[in-house]
């Protein structure tokens, strides 16, 4: 779900069925692995090896629904979040302003070739193992809940951070696969009650534990998606042909749910490509805050449940912030600005600073740009303090209407992280800073 974005799965469990060690078992006449089994047992082994090497139509069709958007967004001139913005990424304000198909969206939308990397990793190899196991009906029911799922409690508890990925829905895979070790562990053969279970906890426990480390990563995502999991494993059955089918009304609700599910993503991406090639351009949400600086002549538009402070010192201008990430307006000159004024301006704030490791100080090239029929320049700033921590700045500088200002973008330093692409992002798209009114 980008931070937060994104969030990824960044360690998956590797199930290997070795086709040639199957074969040395049955060759022998008996599995010696924690004793020795009979043939009515090697027989069964087998059928469920043979099981798992069913060719996975569904979650090769997830996969290629997640590249084929993933590359739509790639060849688009625009840049990575106004994308994913248009084509449905998690963010409040625009599901709070009547777009409520994002829960669905996000979870098929991926930050970058990394992201989508992980998390196709992690869906072929606990994909193909839960769509043989449960069928490909089950299979994508139980995707598509702990998926929405998992947008929905990111909604309700990460109310500021935008969201993509199919890391929550695959959490709830890894869930099901340990219920199932669990509820169903003597319909597995014994050769494989290794895999599932308590075998995958420290790959849970990896996972989420690597969320509470990396700020970007979306937990509430991560976390919602395994609880849903774990409770879908307790409520669905493994289709091993050891019990019977559900029959009579739960046969019927499970259909109708499962059918609803496809209908529902289909439609889903019927709104996505309409969003995408019909709007063209992100409009700003109408419950976005949009607060007036009379020093600065600007306005700066903002989520509304952030806070605001005035600058303190000689600076002029205001601290935007929803922790950790902090954005400064300031006005730096009270006249028309230029390119060489910024160069100047950087010396000034970092050249000389005792705190900051002079050799560390680098300015990415400034890229002109108009802004509401004036001038604006984009850059990033980045530098090192003496105590190891590296900061990357981006800067959106502008001529207002009263002087030069700019608007840089921190996060916070006592995490121990200097940069969250979420301060890069909005700086590119919806544009933060207008004209005073």
């Amino acid at each position: 779900m980008v931070v937060s974005p994104d969030a990824c799965l960044l360690a998956t469990p590797l199930f290997s069925f070795d086709e040639v060690v199957v074969a040395q078992w049955y060759q022998k006449g008996s599995f010696r692995i924690r004793g020795v089994y009979d043939e009515w047992q090697r027989q069964e082994a087998l059928r469920f090896y043979q099981r798992l090497k069913r060719p996975p139509w569904v979650t090769y069709a997830l996969l290629g629904v997640m590249i084929l958007l993933y590359l739509i967004g790639w060849v688009l001139p625009y840049d990575d979040f106004k994308v994913l913005l248009l084509m449905g990424a998690k963010l409040n304000v625009f599901i709070d302003n009547g777009e409520p198909w994002r829960f669905i969206s996000a979870m098929f939308l991926h930050g970058g070739l990394m992201h989508l990397g992980f998390n196709g990793f992690a869906l072929y190899f606990l994909g193909r193992i839960a769509e043989n196991l449960y069928g490909r009906r089950q299979f994508f029911l139980i995707f598509f809940l702990s998926g929405v799922v998992s947008i929905y409690c990111s909604y309700l508890f990460s109310p500021d951070s935008p969201s993509v990925g199919a890391s929550g829905a695959l959490f709830g895979l890894l869930g099901l696969l340990v219920m199932m070790g669990y509820r169903h562990k003597e319909d597995i053969p014994a050769q494989f009650r290794r895999f599932f279970g308590s075998a995958l906890l420290p790959w849970v426990i990896l996972n989420l534990g690597l969320g509470f480390v990396i700020p970007q990563i979306d937990n509430v995502a991560h976390v919602s998606g395994l609880v849903s999991g774990l409770l879908l494993g307790w409520i669905l059955k493994p289709q091993l042909g050891t019990h019977p089918e559900y029959g009579g009304l739960a046969d019927l609700v499970l259909w109708n749910a499962s059918g609803l599910a496809i209908l529902v993503t289909l439609a889903t991406f019927l709104v996505m490509v309409g969003n995408l090639f019909g709007k063209g351009d992100v409009e700003m949400p109408a419950n976005w805050e949009s607060l007036e600086l009379q020093d600065v002549g600007l306005r700066v538009q903002m989520p509304p449940s952030w806070d605001t402070e005035p600058l303190g010192h000689q600076q002029v201008g205001v601290f935007i912030h929803s922790a950790p990430v902090v954005f400064a307006v300031e006005l730096e000159l009270p006249r028309k600005g230029s390119a060489s004024d910024i160069v100047d301006l950087i010396e000034q704030e970092l050249v000389g600073n005792p705190s900051i490791d002079q050799e560390s100080i680098l300015l990415e090239p400034i890229r002109q740009q108009d802004w509401y029929g004036t001038d604006a320049w984009r850059t990033v700033i980045h530098y090192t303090l003496k105590n190891g921590v590296t900061f990357r700045v981006p800067a959106l500088m502008v001529n207002g209407p009263k002087g030069f200002a700019s608007l840089t973008c921190v996060m916070q330093p006592q995490l121990g992280f200097a940069f969250d692409p979420w301060c890069e992002r909005f700086l590119q798209s919806p544009m933060p800073l207008l004209p005073g009114e």
